[in-house]
């Protein structure tokens, strides 16, 4: 096993028989591995579903350029380009810090509370409102990954709850035990997420948003549509 701590990237060597029949298979084979692996790989992951999905390298690989060719949506306050990726969480740089203290009060477009620099009142209040009446909801940073590249994302409260099973308020009352146990079980977890692209103001990067995910749920019927995509790609290149 080889770790690369630069990039995340784990290689296995996997001594087993299975993987020896097949180290044997292709050595027999006129094409060399190298020249369809990716394709290959990119079959499984991208022609498994009904969505159109790519790798995350092609998201991660989004311009500026690219997304000032789109015409700009009405009430969209950026140009914007959806992806939907078959991939993973990988990890999370902010360590489970993945929700803030927010303003309750449903006509209130403020979002953090905050305390008042002014006093010693350690009461959050509102700077938009001044309301007192807090609720929680969900900012993290997250990292996505397949086999191609990983992708720095932010998640909000729709995102984050669909990933963690459970609104923001119900995650900020866990103890600390319970947190790292629901961060676990979101992590790795393979599934369908659906990336936004943008750029909100004029000089900015591109930005990278997690709107949601669906998670697979026919096993069976993914691995079915996995191996008929790695067997019509084998045909083409003449492998039986």
């Amino acid at each position: 096993m080889s770790l690369s701590c630069n990039c995340s990237q784990v290689i296995v060597n996997v001594d087993i028989p299975e993987a020896t029949e097949l180290h044997q298979f292709f050595s027999q084979q006129n094409v060399p591995i190298e020249a369809i692996s990716g394709q290959l790989i990119t079959a499984v992951f991208t022609k498994s579903s009904t969505f159109r999905k790519v790798t995350i390298q092609d998201v991660a690989n989004t311009t500026v350029e690219e997304l000032d060719r789109i015409p700009q949506k009405e009430k969209e306050p950026a140009k914007t380009k959806m992806f939907f990726v078959r991939s993973h969480v990988l990890s999370s740089p902010n360590q489970g810090d993945f929700f803030y203290p927010a303003c309750s009060n449903p006509d209130c477009k403020g979002k953090k509370m905050k305390k008042d620099a002014d006093q010693m009142d350690p009461t959050l209040r509102c700077p938009s409102c001044g309301g007192t009446e807090m609720t929680y909801r969900y900012m993290a940073s997250l990292i996505l990954a397949d086999y191609s590249s990983s992708l720095f994302v932010t998640a909000f409260d729709s995102a984050m709850t669909a990933l963690l099973d459970k609104s923001a308020y119900d995650f900020a009352t866990l103890d600390e035990n319970s947190r790292r146990e629901s961060i676990s079980e979101m992590t790795f977890e393979c599934a369908t997420y659906r990336i936004r692209a943008s750029v909100p103001q004029q000089g900015d990067k591109v930005r990278f948003t997690l709107m949601g995910m669906k998670r697979i749920e026919n096993w069976e019927k993914e691995a079915g549509s996995s191996l008929r995509a790695i067997k019509s790609y084998m045909n083409a290149f003449g492998l039986k």
